[in-house]
């Protein structure tokens, strides 16, 4: 079912925004599509990237990685959780076809209600909310994910600190 979702870079609906990363439009149809906004791209990979050596000092800009190997994962849930693929799986969420199938619901991110990023995510959105909530899975997901890697249980996100993140002004980035 995901190979029916067209990922593209045009922005054709004008909805990346101040601190967008991604959305999904026509998301209830057999042929969706997926935009993936410019500043996405700053959002570190988990993955091997072509030309780019994981061991070089250098690839720090390009790699996600545990504290402990010199990267940004620290000891709380944060946005540098937040990597293109998050992203990609947190709109994979939003397909209609195939997640009502599965939840018995539509994921949605609750309108009126704090639903994006960790501290949201963790600590304001109402828990009534989460299961239907794409933050709250790709978050879930990404924290078990980095749990493995750098073999440790994370804390809570701290307001302000790990939601504040730089790529949209200090804010939480949406998806």
């Amino acid at each position: 079912m995901l190979g029916n979702i067209l990922v593209q870079t045009t922005d054709v609906n004008n909805g990346c925004g101040d601190r967008g990363l991604a959305y999904m439009a026509d998301f209830d149809t057999e042929e969706p599509f997926i935009v993936v906004c410019p500043r996405a791209f700053n959002k570190k990979a988990i993955g091997d990237l072509e030309g780019k050596d994981r061991d070089d000092e250098d690839a720090r800009d390009f790699y996600a990685a545990c504290a402990e190997d010199g990267g940004d994962i620290g000891d709380n849930v944060s946005f540098h959780f937040n990597t293109l693929g998050m992203t990609i799986l947190h709109e994979y969420l939003h397909y209609d076809l195939m997640i009502k199938s599965s939840f018995g619901a539509i994921i949605d991110d609750p309108k009126d209600q704090p639903g994006y990023g960790s501290v949201a995510v963790y600590d304001k959105l109402p828990k009534d909310l989460a299961r239907i909530n794409a933050d709250s899975y790709a978050y879930y997901a990404a924290e078990v994910y980095w749990s493995l890697i750098c073999q440790k249980e994370f804390q809570a996100p701290r307001e302000g600190v790990d939601d504040a993140d730089p790529d949209c002004g200090e804010q939480t980035c949406e998806t």
